[in-house]
């Protein structure tokens, strides 16, 4: 009788306290074409029947604040971040015009915690010269570009002023550059130092942490019909990446008709789960 006694004081605490309750958080990539200009209600459509908690949007151009207002989103212009939840700090990289990130304040009711605030971070590197099609064409990799563009993320990241190494955090976006685990055996790591980077720096891809096979499960993300051209390679260039106190439940790459209407990106979108 004084076990179940003790047992029923202890979880009474732990779910008044809701520091050891875990919580999960659905994240997206996307990529959605030149602002989904003649597609747009069909890109609102998908990520409405996602129902993702934070999404990194590219090529959102001039469509990012409609596509929040219809799904009723927080939203950062310059990172092209949605969220669900309130957008406490935008973080600054180069320019005037552009942010990689932001933090956003999980509230209480959804984590259980006081003060939850995780790091967010979407990028678009430069997608030419375009690696896969160099190999293809039997000439050199050039990611030297992507990889300095990558280290200016990195410099904030590492931020003492952000405490990341204990704080949630995740980098999402179309890398225009393909992984060094996927290519293992094709190139060696020191060819494709962007995601070899990013691994180092302590980030785990979402993705292929769950389908560690790049054969069974290749993820390709570029391209789908009914944009692919002839000749086009398939690759997956478009991740969602993620370090510190938290879990990978599912992730998965989408396509496919939306609502009647055709997938509407040259990209598919990538989307993961987590336990925090």
């Amino acid at each position: 009788m004084k076990k179940f006694l003790v047992f029923g004081i202890l979880l009474g605490f732990i779910l008044r306290t809701g520091e050891l309750c875990a919580y999960e958080l659905k994240v997206m990539s996307f990529n959605i074409k030149r602002g989904g200009l003649g597609r747009l209600p069909a890109v609102i459509e998908f990520i409405k029947r996602e129902n993702p908690d934070i999404v990194g949007i590219q090529e959102a151009d001039f469509s990012l604040k409609k596509i929040a207002i219809q799904l009723d989103y927080h939203f950062d212009q310059l990172s092209s971040v949605l969220s669900k939840f309130p957008i406490v700090e935008k973080i600054k990289k180069r320019g005037l015009k552009k942010r990689d990130g932001v933090l956003i304040q999980i509230p209480k009711e959804v984590s259980g915690k006081e003060k939850e605030i995780i790091g967010f971070f979407n990028v678009h590197l430069p997608p030419y010269p375009y690696t896969p099609y160099l190999v293809r064409d039997g000439k050199k990799p050039f990611e030297r570009h992507r990889l300095r563009e990558l280290k200016k993320v990195m410099k904030k990241i590492s931020s003492k002023k952000f405490n990341f190494d204990e704080t949630p955090v995740f980098l999402v976006g179309d890398l225009n550059t393909v992984s060094h685990i996927d290519w293992k055996g094709t190139l060696h790591s020191t060819k494709l130092p962007v995601t070899k980077m990013l691994e180092t720096e302590g980030f785990k891809d979402a993705y292929r942490t769950l389908f560690p096979n790049a054969i069974s499960h290749p993820g390709y993300t570029w391209t789908p019909n009914p944009f692919r051209p002839s000749k086009e390679t398939s690759d997956r260039i478009d991740y969602i990446f993620f370090k510190g106190p938290l879990d990978i439940l599912t992730s998965s790459v989408h396509d496919g008709p939306v609502g009647g209407n055709p997938w509407p990106s040259d990209h598919r979108a990538v989307t993961a789960t987590f336990s925090l």
